[in-house]
C-alpha cells in the first residue's frame, strides 16, 4: 500500500509539473517561424535526396550541415541540395571539435568550408560542429574565417558563455532540456498539444529542428505527416541564413 501511495503521489506531482509548464509556457505566441536543418555525413549516402523530395513537395525550406567529405564524395547530391536549399559546414570530417587543438580545429573548419564552397559554387555562411558541441576557440576561429553564424546546440564552455561579437548564434530547440532530434516524432505523435506547448523556445516563436538523413529516412511517412501538419498551422518556413539576415537588418 505504502508502495503504491508514493508512485500515485510521484504521479501527481508530475501532472502538476506539466500543468506548471503548460501555463508558463503554452500561450499563443501569433507567426511561428520553423527552421529544418540536416547533419549530413557519407553514413547518409543518397537519403538527403528523400528528404528534398518531401521538403521541396511541401515548399519548404531548410539548411543541410555537410561535412566536406560528404561533399567531395557526394559533389552531384550537393549541388542538388543547394539548388532549393541552404548549405552549411559540418566541419571536414565529423571529428569532435572539443577534443582537437588550435590549429586541428582550424583545418577542419577551413578545409570544409573551401571544399563545400567549390561544390556549390558560393560561399558558405553557416556552421554546426559535430556531436553537438563547439567551444569558445572554435567559435572564434568561425568568426576568423568569415562565417556569419553558429548552430551547434552545445556550447561547452557553461551556462553563462560570453558572445563572440560578429558571429550569430542560432539555437536548437529543446523538449524539456533535451535538444530536439530525429526522436522528435516519438513526443510529438504522441501527444503534439503537450510537445509544442513546452518547446524552449516556442515563447518567442521560434522553432529550430535537427535531423540525421540516414535516421529520419527509417521515419519517412511519419515525416511527411510532421511537415504536412506544421504547413497545416501557416508557420513560416526558413533556412538559418535568412533568419541571421532578418534580425541583423533589423
Amino acid at each position: 500500500m505504502e508502495k503504491s501511495t508514493h508512485i500515485l503521489a510521484g504521479a501527481f506531482m508530475a501532472l502538476v509539473l506539466v500543468a506548471a509548464i503548460l501555463l508558463i509556457m503554452g500561450r499563443d505566441v501569433g507567426e511561428r517561424t520553423v527552421l529544418l536543418s540536416f547533419d549530413t555525413e557519407p553514413v547518409d549516402g543518397e537519403t538527403p535526396l528523400e528528404i528534398v523530395e518531401v521538403l521541396n513537395a511541401y515548399g519548404v525550406e531548410a539548411t543541410f550541415f555537410v561535412t566536406g567529405e560528404y561533399a567531395h564524395t557526394y559533389p552531384e547530391i550537393v549541388k542538388s541540395l543547394a539548388q532549393d536549399h541552404e548549405i552549411g559546414c559540418h566541419t571536414y570530417s565529423h571529428k569532435k571539435l572539443t577534443t582537437l587543438s588550435k590549429k586541428e580545429k582550424r583545418v577542419e573548419i577551413v578545409r570544409c568550408k573551401e571544399t563545400v564552397s567549390e561544390v556549390v559554387g558560393g560561399e558558405i555562411k553557416g556552421f554546426r560542429a559535430p556531436w553537438h558541441r563547439i567551444d569558445l576557440e572554435s567559435m572564434m576561429i568561425l568568426e576568423e574565417e568569415g562565417f556569419d553564424y553558429d548552430a551547434s546546440p552545445i556550447r561547452s564552455w557553461g551556462l553563462f558563455y560570453p558572445s563572440v561579437s560578429g558571429l550569430g548564434e542560432v539555437r536548437v530547440s529543446s523538449f524539456l532540456l533535451v535538444p530536439l532530434e530525429d526522436t522528435i516524432w516519438i513526443y510529438y505523435m504522441r501527444l503534439p498539444g503537450l510537445f509544442f506547448s513546452v518547446l524552449s523556445n516556442k515563447r518567442t516563436g521560434l522553432e529550430s529542428y535537427v535531423f540525421h538523413p540516414h535516421q529520419i529516412i527509417k521515419e519517412k511517412e511519419r515525416f511527411e505527416e510532421f511537415i504536412s501538419d506544421l504547413k497545416r498551422e501557416n508557420v513560416n518556413f526558413i533556412s538559418h541564413s535568412r533568419l541571421v539576415g532578418k534580425h541583423e537588418g533589423g
